[in-house]
């Protein structure tokens, strides 16, 4: 965190940890508990929230080398994305022109300078461009230049890769980001790069993944004997960043008297922002965390979690340091709030949970995370 916003930042939290107190909402918050178990809803969802929005689809790290490639499924979606000879990222849709299989099947990395169809052997560039067919017999006056592969929007900035998964979808980073554009640029979040990856099946909706980074309310209960010790329970300085959002939790350690510098104050707080529509950002000082939980196409009531850990290039090898640090983390995220986030999903599968749930005052991220949502998904056009 650099100076333009320390100040800032220092003065709300130590204003709100002396007063034992946290940021409040105007008002408690309501809606239906279906927006977690309607696949009705969930459809509303693709097509409001992750057909038009920009998804996060990999860190620059993983594209590194001038030929690297990394295929995975984006929202369900499978995905190419490709470094191109002048450094540009490229995308296409996951999908050979002739039968539809995967080009690259299944989720990879790697490098190359062509893609081959395992299927039927189709090869295509890197460009997208279809290059080779292993039988010109069998599709005689075939265009080649028309059947490449389907290209989608990308973009590149702070170290993230952002597609969009639908072809003839714009990506305009400047408006999507807003003003948390600045602060990714002044936590130097580009040069950090990848050290590991891992993923998790929930049986949950992927909204519940997300709650349970946007408040701290919960601290002191489900973690009582883990987190608790460490982080401070309802007491947050929050802060709309246009659609997304940013919460700074004080440690226990926090003391405003103690620190002059924004590197004091990082070591002394966990810093999470909510990025539209499914990425949570956690900066702990030395690392961040990103968690982001991609919604079943069908199922409302399960998602996979990707979890990456990215670090300072120079603190890349330091695997035993990075193996304990992500254990102690995922080990309470998983056991504990991935817990809880599957138990709510067995009370609103089965119709147990009332029709109209309520979100306190102590919870503004939450507030501002579904109005964000609802906007979106309630309202042609967003």
């Amino acid at each position: 965190m650099q100076h333009y916003d320390y100040e800032q930042a220092k003065a709300h939290l130590d204003h709100l940890h002396t007063g034992g107190s946290t940021t409040l909402a105007p008002d408690m918050w309501r809606q239906p508990s279906s927006v977690y178990a309607d696949p009705a809803y969930l459809a509303q969802e693709q097509a409001a929230l992750f057909d038009r929005l920009p998804l996060l689809a990999a860190c620059s790290s993983e594209l590194a080398d001038p030929t690297a490639f990394v295929a995975r499924p984006v929202a369900g979606t499978p995905v190419l994305i490709a470094r191109q000879a002048d450094g540009r990222l490229r995308a296409f849709l996951n999908s050979c022109r002739h039968r539809g299989t995967e080009v690259v099947w299944g989720e990879q990395t790697g490098c190359t300078r062509r893609f081959t169809c395992p299927y039927h052997g189709w090869t295509y560039g890197t460009d997208g461009q279809l290059l080779g067919l292993t039988t010109t017999e069998g599709f005689p006056g075939l265009d080649r230049a028309t059947h490449g592969l389907v290209e989608i929007a990308c973009a590149e900035r702070h170290g993230l890769v952002w597609v969009a998964r639908r072809p003839g979808t714009p990506i305009d980073l400047d408006t999507f980001l807003g003003p948390l554009d600045a602060e990714l640029a002044a936590m130097e979040l580009g040069h950090y790069v990848v050290e590991r990856t891992q993923e998790v099946t929930v049986e949950a909706n992927w909204k519940l993944i997300m709650d349970g980074f946007m408040e701290n309310y919960h601290v002191r209960f489900l973690h009582t004997d883990t987190l608790s010790p460490y982080i401070y329970s309802d007491r947050i300085s929050f802060m709309p960043l246009g659609r997304h959002n940013r919460a700074i939790h004080p440690r226990m350690t926090y003391d405003p008297a103690s620190h002059t510098s924004p590197e004091a104050f990082l070591s002394q707080v966990l810093i999470s922002y909510n990025l539209l529509p499914n990425v949570n950002l956690e900066w702990a000082g030395d690392h961040f965390e990103i968690y982001q939980p991609q919604p079943d196409p069908i199922r409302p009531d399960r998602c996979r979690v990707k979890i990456i850990l990215l670090v300072r290039p120079e603190e890349a090898h330091k695997t035993d340091k990075w193996t304990r640090n992500l254990k102690i983390s995922t080990d309470i995220i998983v056991n504990e709030d991935f817990a809880a986030a599957e138990s709510a999903q067995r009370a609103f599968t089965g119709g147990a949970a009332a029709p109209e749930l309520v979100y306190g005052r102590n919870e503004p991220q939450l507030h501002h995370f579904y109005r964000q949502l609802a906007e979106l998904v309630d309202s042609p056009g967003g």
